[in-house]
Formats: C-alpha cells, sequence, structure tokens
C-alpha cells in the first residue's frame, strides 16, 4: 500500500498502524498534489516504481464564499487538486492496468457534482468533472478488465468541514451527515463490483433521483435557498 498526503508524520503513524494490524508493507509519500511539480513526481513513481492494482483519487479541497470574493489562487488550486491532479494520476495508472488485463480506479466526487451550487461553485465544477471523466473512462476500458468508479457522497464527517469553517454548513440537518468510515466500505464496495457511479446511503440516492428529474430552473432555485455561506452581494 502507498499513502500520499501532505503531513509525513500523520502519514507514518497510519502507515505503522496499518502495518501492524494488517500485516502489509505499507509505504510513505509525503506530497501537495496542488503542485505541480509533486504531481509530476507521484505520477512518475506510479508509473515506474508502484505496481498497483488499486488506485483512490481522494484528494480534494473546496471552499465556501461567493466566487468573486475569494483568492483566485486558491480557486485555481481546487483545481489543480481536485482534477488536474487526479487526470495526471490516472493517466500514469492506466497503461500499467490495461498491459496487466485488470485494475480498479476510484475517483472521489461529491453529490455536488449534480445541482448547482453556488458559494461553492469551483468546488461543485471539479466535481462534475471528476464524475463525467470517470464515467467516459468506465466506459472507455469497458473491454480490458480496468474499471472505473466515481463515488458522489452527500455530507459525510471529515476535517474538510474544520478547513472551510464549521458554521458554513449550517443549513446541513444533522441526520444528513454519514461517517467517512461508512462512505469508504460502501464506495469500495462498489468499485470491487465495477460500478461506474455510485452514490453511498439510500437517502442520497433518492436525492441524486429527484435532482435527475427537477427542472434546472427549480434546482438553481433550490441551491441557492441551501448554499452553504452568505450568497447576496
Amino acid at each position: 500500500m502507498v499513502l500520499v498526503a501532505r503531513n509525513r508524520e500523520r502519514l507514518q503513524v497510519l502507515a505503522e498502524r496499518l502495518q501492524r494490524e494488517h500485516n502489509i508493507e505499507v509505504q510513505v509519500a509525503a506530497a501537495d498534489l496542488s503542485n505541480p511539480d509533486d504531481i509530476v513526481e507521484i505520477a512518475q513513481k506510479i508509473g515506474n516504481q508502484w505496481p498497483l492494482d488499486l488506485l483512490i483519487n481522494n484528494a480534494s479541497i473546496g471552499s465556501v464564499g461567493l466566487f468573486h470574493r475569494q483568492p483566485v489562487a486558491a480557486e485555481t488550486a481546487q483545481i489543480e487538486l481536485n482534477v488536474v491532479a487526479l487526470v495526471q494520476l490516472t493517466h500514469a495508472v492506466v497503461p500499467h492496468m490495461v498491459a496487466a488485463g485488470h485494475g480498479t480506479i476510484m475517483n472521489l466526487s461529491s453529490l455536488s457534482a449534480l445541482p448547482p451550487s453556488p458559494c461553492s461553485a469551483i468546488y461543485g465544477a471539479t466535481k462534475a468533472f471528476v464524475t463525467s471523466f470517470s464515467e467516459s473512462l468506465h466506459t472507455e476500458l469497458s473491454d480490458t478488465g480496468v474499471t472505473v468508479t466515481a463515488v458522489m457522497p452527500g455530507a459525510v464527517r471529515t476535517e474538510f468541514q474544520q478547513r472551510v469553517g464549521e458554521h458554513a454548513f449550517d443549513k446541513v440537518p444533522e441526520r444528513a451527515w454519514m461517517s467517512a468510515d461508512a462512505v469508504a466500505v460502501s464506495a469500495l464496495s462498489a468499485a470491487a463490483r465495477g460500478d461506474a457511479l455510485h452514490i453511498p446511503g439510500r437517502k442520497y440516492q433518492a436525492v441524486a433521483a429527484a435532482a435527475h428529474l427537477m427542472p434546472r430552473a427549480l434546482l438553481r432555485t433550490l441551491a441557492r435557498r441551501t448554499a452553504p455561506g452568505q450568497t447576496s452581494i
């Protein structure tokens, strides 16, 4: 197993626990995947050093607030991490998986990919890309033994809320939240089945079905009323 994230110390602690509990070899690579140089370095290691049969593209960042009031560097950093890094890492691993005749890629999208995302416009747009890209690649690779799954969770308790501000999610009712463990179990099961798209949780599957049936104008109205943070100019 190879773990990639920014904080080497936390990665090392996790690696040691996984090795101890599961008797597996775990490597650690500290990298900031919003940094183009770090993306290239990790992609090269995937292509040359790490024979992966499962790639999980989980890293992503977001922001909450009016788009024109956000620092443009922070907004483009979202695109670098949520889109560019995911594409480059996927591109690095696919040739080896195709040559081997098997492999699994799991890309973390979001339910935010379906409706408009006011006050989180870049995040929603990047996740819409992830969903479309993953489904297209899943179809493209259908005869190779390689599967690609886009996982589209709703509200999940992670450090994401702490980083963008807990109060940004005050409109999300407590019953709507899912645990990261529950989402991970559901997502891995879907990836093992080779599903193209997966929405963890029946309540969110119902939400997605309703969103597909609603007129876009109605979706925009609902999105504005439930958007996190301030939505007025």
